[in-house]
């Protein structure tokens, strides 16, 4: 417990006390992936009364609005999830634990500390097996200093969630400017996408955000089969709610997914709302801007020389997930990877000699980069019409 916290105290002044962080137990909700079999879980914190009786988070919530309680609690939380996911991990069972984490907590300045902290008790949990989710509809004081603390979470290896997405008044902002590797959708918006046709735009609309920056979209509160076809054939990537399963304790869950696993997992009916034209589209006039701009001798951006931007732009963020997930078994889909590495090498190698001087070979260059370019584009229309999702 960090020093000078009464974890009894009263909350605000308004009453209510804060459960004793001595009975927190974590519940875990399963959450499913389309490609068949559960990949993750969600952390949900519960509190034991005086009676022995679980207490959900109505009875917690408002100590997440002051700092030291919101520290209390985060550190608790985020203490026995990094202990239970490195029990699966050492247990053989590498499942990813996402867990909430409060804005005020983001925003600590002990918050980084506490994580180095927690990691270093915890040295066998893998990379990308813990995930932090960011409520959107939850205000944050500091969006500059979370985007620092989300960076640092990234590089010790941790992902990060924004959850209720869509809820909120700042979600496009937020997938612009944080660094995300889920997004949620807010439940509200799944529970009436079949009866609303606005409801169902907006999640159509999300999905395909998603699929085209690289990113794992999961559809919160899905409670019907007809919830989970219509979601599966948008395009999501996990599916979360009643469905499924409701919140458990860590023995049923690892009991539950184990039994998931020794039975045989089809994948869902396959999306079929049409991203290739679009990536096609973006991708050819991003590289007819790059050589106009170089034919004009114009200036060409510094992270063309980033060996990671063959991950990071349009097209690579596609390659790398969505275009993965529903083309890796086409035999081209080599031919379009290894393309697309030789266009980025092409254009570093162009950039670097026109720096130096060598005109006549970034010339030539980019007559190749032209050529490897129109290959890459063919190989990508080539794929077959009824999986072009």
């Amino acid at each position: 417990m960090p020093p000078g916290v009464d974890a009894h105290a009263d909350i605000a002044g308004g009453g209510l006390r804060l459960p004793d962080p001595d009975t927190l137990t974590l519940f875990y909700q399963p959450i499913k992936s389309t490609t068949g079999g559960f990949e993750c879980v969600e952390a949900l914190a519960r509190f034991r009364d005086d009676t022995g009786a679980l207490a959900g988070p109505a009875s917690f919530a408002p100590a997440l609005d002051t700092d030291a309680h919101a520290r209390l609690l985060g550190a608790r939380v985020m203490e026995a999830a990094f202990a239970q996911a490195e029990a699966w991990h050492l247990g053989g069972l590498d499942i990813r634990v996402c867990m909430n984490v409060s804005p005020r907590y983001l925003n600590d300045d002990s918050f980084i500390a506490d994580l180095d902290a927690a990691l270093g008790r915890h040295p066998d949990i893998l990379p990308g097996r813990i995930e932090f989710e960011i409520t959107e509809t939850a205000p944050i004081p500091s969006l500059e200093r979370a985007e620092e603390r989300l960076q640092e979470c990234i590089i010790r290896g941790i992902r990060v969630a924004i959850d209720d997405f869509g809820a909120g008044s700042a979600s496009l902002s937020y997938l612009q400017r944080l660094s995300t590797h889920t997004v949620k959708i807010d439940q509200k918006f799944v529970a009436r996408m079949i009866d609303f046709p606005k409801d169902m735009a907006i999640v159509a609309g999300i999905i395909t955000a998603g699929r085209m920056l690289g990113i794992d979209i999961v559809a919160e509160g899905v409670e019907t089969t007809d919830q989970e076809s219509l979601l599966s054939t948008m395009g999501v990537s996990h599916l979360q709610g009643f469905l499924y399963a409701k919140p458990m304790p860590s023995i049923e869950v690892e009991k539950r997914i184990r039994d998931c696993q020794r039975t045989e997992s089809r994948p869902m009916k396959p999306a079929s709302i049409n991203l290739v034209d679009t990536i096609v589209a973006g991708h050819v006039h991003r590289t007819n801007l790059f050589i106009k701009t170089f034919n004009d001798r114009g200036f060409l951006p510094d992270h063309l020389l980033d060996v990671t931007e063959v991950d990071n732009c349009h097209l690579g963020r596609w390659l790398k997930s969505d275009g993965a997930r529903h083309f890796s078994c086409q035999p081209v889909f080599d031919d379009i990877q290894v393309l697309h590495e030789a266009l980025h090498r092409l254009a570093r190698e162009a950039k670097l000699c026109m720096v130096g001087g060598r005109t006549g070979k970034a010339r030539a260059l980019i007559r190749v980069f032209e050529e490897t370019n129109v290959a890459l584009v063919s190989r990508i229309e080539s794929l077959p019409a009824g999986t072009r999702q």
